[in-house]
């Protein structure tokens, strides 16, 4: 499996990016704790403080070679696109 050098996600809804928002500096501290895989077009959970679960939806990924399944990294940039009301 590749390692990402950037990898795009979209909250799942209006409450996910709001959590997202709130937590951001949690969630960049503790993302490779949860999740080292992702997948295009799946759901990654996120639990905010093991007690509040936030969904993204994988958009992209890029890594090289190009892969579907790609391996986060420290170095992985990680893109959110904003889910506004």
């Amino acid at each position: 499996v590749p390692t990402a050098t950037q990898v795009d996600v979209e909250p799942l809804g209006h409450d996910d990016w709001e959590i997202l928002e709130l937590h951001a500096g949690h969630i960049e501290e503790q993302l490779l704790n949860q999740s080292r895989v992702v997948t295009v077009g799946t759901t990654l959970p996120i639990w905010i403080l093991q007690s509040t679960l936030i969904k993204l939806t994988v958009l992209s990924a890029v890594s090289s070679p190009p892969a579907n399944s790609v391996l986060l990294a420290a170095s992985t940039e990680l893109v959110v696109t904003p889910k506004v009301r």
